[in-house]
């Protein structure tokens, strides 16, 4: 009997998804088909040619001087030389060091499945591909049928898609989900209306949309453009998610560097990503964004003038620090990164309590989790793998444990969590993840962060320096209170209405252990009832 209910669960599950693929593919046509007929902002579909080119190519490209495409019109020595030794010897071994006559490359990241570990499963492993101008690689990837491909609106110095190697941003990308057919029409309406800004390009990736908002001139991403750049794609997509244009009501914040699958690739579901484009539409500069949605430009705003004019005038140079110069002033560097080819970077190990307490907040059902934050909180977990010097191994098996709590955590039937995204997150165990800013994973995980109140001193330093002080102030110990605490004051059992109010809960209702129910019922917090629950364990 009881396998029989369970074969009949996990048939109704399939059958499930299964009507939610097909509802889901249905309504991927329709968003497809309104973008290209809706009578308030026109759009047209275009193709990946046609895509890469008004990004990449529409914009005057500084470091080249050319017009067109910044990629290569062939990949360089270097890539050739690196990708036959990669093919050899393993990407992971070889690394990309190109001189300085190189040109800045968008990078696309091949998404395909392979044996995982135990050879009894399967993973998604990422391939890098390097752009150049004919977009061969671009065509052979999609013919190759992919599970994905993504690529971010940015070029880059060598074939890593990290922070470091970031040159130059083409344009503002976001992703929002759990866009349904009225959420789409009131999306165009506001742009329309001028609520929210035109997007360029929008792209129907499956669940949701992806927007484009190109630039004319790319922006220089030095490390202070990267900043404000964070805040004014943070702020836009409060502007854009909104109450009217998603399901979702809690947003999911992504940094600039966020990849997207491009068109011509799959969606999760097996579809074609389409994109399609508005001619009519102007390029933007940042302070078009700035002062036309989120900010005056005054002192005190979220992004001031001060701020944003830099970054619609620099450029980067690449002989800024040339490697002659660098050896000149930082020789023990040189020796270290140059000639020994070691470029970790410097760190200290943390104690394990941090991936711990990082590990029992994510299983705490009552911490604030949200659906579009999912992956993002498994990938710090990730990181504080690597930071805390934890196993691959255990942290391999507490990412996948977690998968079924994440999956209940769905809202949109269209975007469940599956062991695919738990994997994803697992590439954040990379030393290049183990100086990531707290503040960063606050902004990304949507979980605030306590903050430590020591300023930096150990405990037992900072208790003395308490302590110091309370001996100035008090001199004879008149903050302390010598009586104790009142008698009958101690919280117990005997004396607790909380305890009293869920044994009665408990009695009236004794095959039910769901102490959510008892909290709504009673009117008593969950962790209160959680505290009372199992004190003196009810016999009946």
């Amino acid at each position: 009997l009881q396998r029989r209910v369970k074969d009949r669960a996990e048939n109704e599950e399939i059958n499930s998804r299964i009507l939610a693929d097909k509802h889901a593919s249905i309504l991927f046509q329709e968003k497809s088909f309104y973008l290209e007929n809706n009578d308030y902002v026109v759009y047209e579909k275009c193709s990946l040619q046609d895509f890469m080119e008004n990004i990449f190519g529409s914009a005057y490209n500084y470091d080249t001087k050319a017009d067109v495409f910044p990629f290569e019109e062939e990949q360089c020595d270097e890539y050739v030389d690196w990708r036959e030794q990669a093919n050899e010897k393993g990407f992971k071994d070889i690394v990309y060091q190109p001189n300085q006559n190189f040109k800045y490359n968008a990078l696309w990241l091949a998404l395909c499945k392979k044996p995982d570990r135990s050879g009894k499963g399967v993973v998604l492993k990422g391939y890098p591909f390097v752009m150049t101008t004919g977009l061969e690689q671009a065509e052979k990837a999609l013919k190759k049928n992919y599970e994905a491909l993504i690529s971010s609106p940015i070029t880059y110095v060598g074939k890593n898609r990290t922070s470091a190697n970031s040159r130059y941003l083409y344009a503002l990308a976001f992703d929002f989900d759990g866009v349904g057919m009225q959420n789409l029409r009131d999306l165009t309406f506001q742009m329309m209306n001028g609520v929210i800004p035109t997007a360029n390009i929008i792209v129907n990736s499956g669940n949701g949309l992806h927007l484009y908002y190109i630039f004319k001139k790319p922006i220089a991403l030095f490390q202070n453009a990267k900043r404000v750049l964070g805040v004014l794609k943070k702020e836009l997509t409060i502007r854009i998610w909104n109450q009217y244009t998603s399901e979702i009501k809690k947003r999911q914040f992504q940094g600039i560097f966020q990849g997207f699958r491009v068109p011509g690739s799959r969606t999760k579901r097996g579809e074609t990503v389409q994109a399609f484009i508005n001619r009519d539409c102007p390029l933007y500069t940042v302070e078009d964004l700035c002062k036309g949605w989120i900010s005056d430009g005054s002192k005190g705003s979220i992004i001031t003038k001060e701020e944003w004019e830099p970054l619609d005038t620099g450029v980067y140079t690449t002989d800024r620090n040339t490697l002659k110069k660098a050896k000149a002033k930082w020789p023990e560097w040189y020796e270290r990164v140059i000639v020994r080819g070691d470029k970790s970077k410097g760190r200290y190990t943390t104690h394990r309590g941090l991936y711990d307490w990082w590990l029992s907040r994510l299983k705490d059902p009552m911490e604030p989790v949200s659906e579009g934050h999912r992956y993002f909180c498994l990938l710090a977990l990730s990181m504080y793998a690597i930071k805390c010097n934890i196993e691959f191994e255990e942290l391999e098996r507490d990412v996948f444990s977690l998968v079924p709590m994440m999956d209940r955590l769905t809202e949109n039937y269209n975007n469940p969590f599956t062991r695919d995204d738990a994997e994803d997150a697992l590439k954040a165990y990379h030393k290049d993840y183990c100086t990531f800013p707290k503040n960063s994973i606050e902004y990304l995980t949507g979980l605030p962060m306590p903050k430590r109140k020591r300023n930096g001193r150990k405990q037992i330093e900072h208790l003395e320096r308490a302590r110091a002080v309370q001996s100035v102030d008090y001199p004879d110990g008149s903050w302390r209170n010598m009586d104790g605490r009142p008698k009958g004051s101690t919280i117990s059992k005997e004396n607790s209405p909380q305890y009293a109010l869920v044994q009665k809960w408990r009695k009236k209702h004794p095959k039910n252990i769901n102490k959510s129910q008892c909290a709504r019922e009673t009117g008593l917090s969950r962790p209160t009832v959680h505290k009372w629950w199992n004190i003196n364990e009810y016999i009946r």
